[in-house]
């Protein structure tokens, strides 16, 4: 087993255990680095305080802890010297997480999880996503996952624009497959970082997506044949809140979106829609939010 060589890249340990960190609560655990200490506030909202600030039934929405991000690698797994040991090895990751979890559950009302881990995706780690997905799903517990669209693209056998890195392309094929996708609630790719596959065309991409593509991954032929309803298609609340490109018409305009799912059987038939950010679209009126709501409502 070998050491990680870069401890401090994240809050997770080699045990699986993690913590919280907020921009109400830094790093450093005794809040030295806060003006009073102790403190008046919650390090981090409750499901029920958001609840009450917002006026609204604790039972109408979902809670979910996501984990990554664009700053977020994924945790690092030792490397192990036999199948036996790296199972041993998972387990024990796979453990110390559900626990966590469950712990912090209690304190704050999460409904579940999302992973948008974006970076370092071992095979190692993927295999322990995975028995984290039954074990949570067999709880009752959402499991959701939020993954830019060149670490999710079976269609193509190569990524049509930037080079997302040495392995990342599909990355994320071991979380969706036909082995796993019954553990998982939803799964909502990101169309607003990278192009968007087959010529910018979400319903090529959603269709490519229940194919039933094999791709193969830890000496397995996976097929991904991810149903529509559990697809949450991600776009920019604004065009602001995709800086990395531009994005085409149809997307920057809310209702041109609106449109164009509405015109489309591939569209209307996934779950929802989701966005990046609700801080976008409310320095923007909620146009993003309000075009949304005619979709499926009309």
């Amino acid at each position: 087993m070998s050491p990680d060589p870069n401890p401090d890249r994240h809050q997770f340990t080699v045990d699986g255990t993690f913590k919280i960190d907020t921009d109400m609560c830094p790093a450093n655990r005794d809040h030295s680095a806060l003006p009073t200490n102790p403190h008046p506030h919650p390090c981090a909202p409750s499901k029920a305080n958001v609840t009450a600030e917002a006026g609204m039934d604790i039972n109408s929405w979902r809670y979910v802890l996501s984990f990554g991000g664009a700053a977020g690698p994924g945790p690092y797994m030792p490397q192990a010297s036999s199948p036996e040991e790296r199972e041993e090895i998972e387990n024990t990751f796979v453990d110390g997480f559900v626990k966590s979890y469950a712990e912090i559950k209690e304190e704050l009302g999460f409904d579940g999880i999302d992973i948008d881990v974006e970076s370092s995706l071992s095979t190692p780690l993927l295999s322990a996503f995975r028995k984290i997905f039954k074990k949570l799903h067999a709880q009752g517990e959402l499991v959701s996952m939020a993954p830019e669209s060149p670490i999710l693209d079976p269609g193509n056998p190569a990524y049509e624009g930037e080079d997302p890195g040495a392995g990342a392309h599909n990355s994320y094929v071991p979380l969706v497959d036909t082995s796993i996708i019954n553990h998982v609630s939803w799964v909502a790719p990101q169309l607003y970082n990278d192009l968007i596959p087959f010529g910018e065309d979400p319903a090529k991409y959603v269709q490519s997506l229940n194919a039933g593509t094999k791709v193969e991954w830890d000496g397995k032929l996976l097929e991904i044949k991810v149903p529509a309803n559990k697809m949450v298609l991600g776009h920019p609340a604004t065009a602001a809140a995709a800086p990395a490109r531009k994005p085409p018409d149809w997307q920057v305009d809310p209702e041109a979106l609106a449109a164009k799912y509405k015109a489309s059987p591939e569209l209307m038939a996934t779950k929802g829609v989701m966005t990046w950010s609700v801080g976008h679209d409310y320095s923007n009126g909620w146009k993003w939010v309000k075009a949304m709501k005619t979709i499926w409502d009309d």
